[in-house]
């Protein structure tokens, strides 16, 4: 489905967009660093102008893949030092 904004519906749906998922952190040179992506899978422009460059999805998720990943490190850290606990009882 392909509805077309106004422009200034766009501007402020984009604003909001990095708001509401909390791109908080420099995700584009991070993904540089660790992945190598082939950028030849181009979305509609629709996606295009809500920020969207390409189709993969580690780059459209932005901070909150490592937010992921930083929970479930956590999570398992969390375990671990409950296993170690009931252990040494």
């Amino acid at each position: 489905m392909n509805i077309a904004f106004p422009a200034n519906a766009a501007n402020f749906y984009s604003l909001l967009s990095n708001l509401a998922n909390f791109n908080l952190i420099p995700t584009g040179t991070i993904n540089s660093y660790i992945f190598s992506f082939d950028n030849s899978a181009e979305p509609s422009p629709a996606f295009q102008s809500q920020g969207f460059g390409n189709s993969n999805i580690i780059d459209n998720l932005g901070s909150m893949f490592y937010y992921m990943i930083f929970f479930f490190v956590l999570a398992g850290f969390t375990k671990l030092v409950g296993l170690i606990k009931d252990k040494h009882k």
